[in-house]
């Protein structure tokens, strides 16, 4: 009788350990997980972080490539304006020089 209730102590005593292993174990494993979901969520927010700047970035980006293209549509219309004026100085030019030379033409003609 001494020795069944020996073993039965020492039954439950293993029986004890065992159950404060896996206590321990489970416990061991929910601060591991919460460590990672802590990780992952601290990961998750830099990631956030870089996507708003890369955003940001892309927006700068593209109203510095709207400028730019407005100033060279702005460029072209100058240049097109200038070109125009200079053709039109040309065409005067040439009409002034064809009416003085033909001014010359009928003087001569008076002259003779």
């Amino acid at each position: 009788e001494l020795e069944r209730q020996r073993l039965a102590a020492c039954d439950a005593e293993l029986i004890e350990v065992h159950c404060r292993g896996r206590d321990e174990r489970e416990s061991n494993r929910r601060e591991g997980l919460i460590e990672d979901m802590w990780v992952l969520r601290q990961v998750a927010f830099e990631q956030l972080e870089a996507c708003e700047e890369a955003k940001r970035i892309d927006a700068v980006a593209a109203v510095l490539r709207a400028e730019e293209a407005a100033q060279r549509e702005a460029q072209i219309a100058c240049n097109t304006h200038r070109s125009q004026e200079r053709d039109e100085m040309l065409r005067m030019d040439a009409l002034e020089s064809d009416w003085q030379r033909k001014s010359v033409c009928v003087e001569q003609e008076h002259v003779w």
